[in-house]
């Protein structure tokens, strides 16, 4: 009963904390909505001063070869490196204020940066809520580390309860050492409200049949929230081999991965958010995974250019006038479920 009790306070400060707004915050999303608004109704196409949330990669190595994703499945072509954490610092005091959510992962396993939880320290100085999202291999180098860090969730990726279902996507993982990389974490954390421990389920056509036990294996393990997660695939090849029999499952409306179950078919990512890969390259969102829209360098030519120039300027009015390049057709953006 009391551990119940122990979830939902965290539950319910994960929440509050989420969406409070400082006055920098606020003011920045007042003009966010702003801009939105004259869109919407006068087809001007602008930028706010700086974005609200920013997606920042720390490594864009990983060791893990998960099939679905470019990194894991050897398509990426981009350079491979790291942030430093005095190129984060300098992110941070060009962003801004008013930025208010930072996810600290994207085409790599976050926890190869060794400078990972020092970012996270000077993000929370400044007011930020941080998120990770990792494979859960390296955690238990820096079990106290992440809790001192002061991180408001991480987002452990468990594809399968057992080896078998595991292995079948997580290709180089270890599924007795996550599990264990879990409970080590959850059990020093002891009363401590954070980090939120989310433990992701990719919903695939191999591990489809363990869904209903899933929530209370997270539970058992010392997880706060279980998250079942529809896969993005594509091809028609992946489709068949990734995706679940029950459509219901899926983000896709045929069984080729084609068409998006979206509910809206707009994009206002471009308005409040954007990439930062782990060189500095500005790029519009994470499924630019190679940097084909490149915005700039924020190190070299300045976050205001970047952020607020002719090349993004021109890409939201493409993106906005319906002129999208090929990577939007598999975006979440306006996505009837993500999360089941």
């Amino acid at each position: 009963m009391e551990g119940k009790k122990t979830l939902n306070r965290r539950l319910v400060k994960y929440i509050y904390n989420k969406h409070r707004l400082n006055s920098s915050q606020f003011k920045l999303l007042i003009q966010i909505l702003t801009v939105y608004l004259k869109w919407k109704t006068v087809k001007v196409i602008a930028a706010p001063p700086r974005p609200l949330i920013l997606m920042v990669e720390p490594a864009n190595r990983c060791n893990f070869n998960c099939p679905l994703c470019d990194r894991g499945a050897g398509l990426l072509n981009r350079p491979e490196g790291q942030m430093s954490l005095d190129s984060f610092s300098k992110l941070l005091d060009m962003a801004g204020r008013g930025l208010k959510l930072l996810m600290l992962w994207n085409q790599g396993e976050p926890f190869l940066n060794k400078n990972l939880l020092d970012m996270v320290k000077l993000a929370k100085k400044q007011k930020v809520f941080t998120v990770i999202s990792s494979n859960g291999s390296l955690i238990d180098r820096s079990i106290d580390k992440i809790i001192e860090s002061g991180l408001d969730e991480i987002i452990i990726s468990l594809d399968g309860l057992d080896t078998e279902t595991y292995n079948m996507y997580r290709r180089g993982g270890d599924f007795d050492k996550i599990v264990d990389n879990i409970k080590l974490l959850s059990d020093a954390r002891g009363g401590r409200l954070k980090p939120l421990i989310s433990l992701q389920f990719l919903l695939l056509k191999s591990n489809s049949s363990l869904i209903n036990r899933f929530k209370d294996f997270a539970e058992s393990i010392g997880a706060d929230r279980a998250l079942l997660k529809t896969v993005q695939v594509s091809n028609p090849a992946q489709a068949e081999e990734f995706l679940p029999e029950d459509n219901r499952l899926s983000r896709y409306t045929d069984r080729d991965g084609r068409m998006i179950k979206r509910r809206r078919d707009e994009c206002r990512r471009i308005l409040y958010s954007a990439v930062i890969d782990w060189n500095g390259n500005m790029v519009p969102c994470c499924f630019d995974k190679d940097e084909h829209c490149l915005m700039g360098n924020i190190f070299e030519e300045g976050f205001d250019e970047c952020w607020r120039g002719e090349k993004f300027r021109k890409f939201r009015k493409n993106i906005l006038t319906g002129n999208r390049p090929a990577m939007c057709g598999n975006c979440t953006e306006g996505l009837e479920k993500l999360f089941l």
